[in-house]
């Protein structure tokens, strides 16, 4: 039970560049990969690591869709306003899941 409590999503897909370059399709990859993992009313948590395009660096970004909460796990100082495309493209992805769901709470994403 455990290991479905926890999806990966591959870093090779969405990164600053792609982001940058195609934003709709990155949006419509992670609405896909969050449509195959079941009916997330359970805790489940969508790792993403992304690369931030600045030099290689990495971030993870920790996704939990029962919750619409996000956490952005960065080793440099500073918050996840470095990479506001990366946010809204990830946020616009579980607004558009949530609705494909039907998920009548509009909470916001925190």
């Amino acid at each position: 039970e455990l290991c479905n409590r926890f999806n990966f999503i591959a870093a090779s897909r969405i990164n600053t560049t792609f982001i940058t370059k195609n934003p709709t399709s990155v949006m419509n990859e992670l609405v896909d990969r969050f449509m195959v993992g079941g009916d997330n009313t359970t805790p489940s948590l969508y790792f993403l690591p992304f690369n931030s395009g600045n030099g290689g660096h990495w971030v993870l970004v920790a996704m939990d869709l029962s919750r619409l909460m996000m956490y952005y796990l960065d080793s440099l100082p500073g918050n996840w306003s470095k990479y506001p495309s990366m946010k809204k493209t990830v946020d616009v992805a579980i607004l558009k899941f949530r609705s494909k769901k039907n998920y009548c709470n509009r909470k916001d994403i925190t």
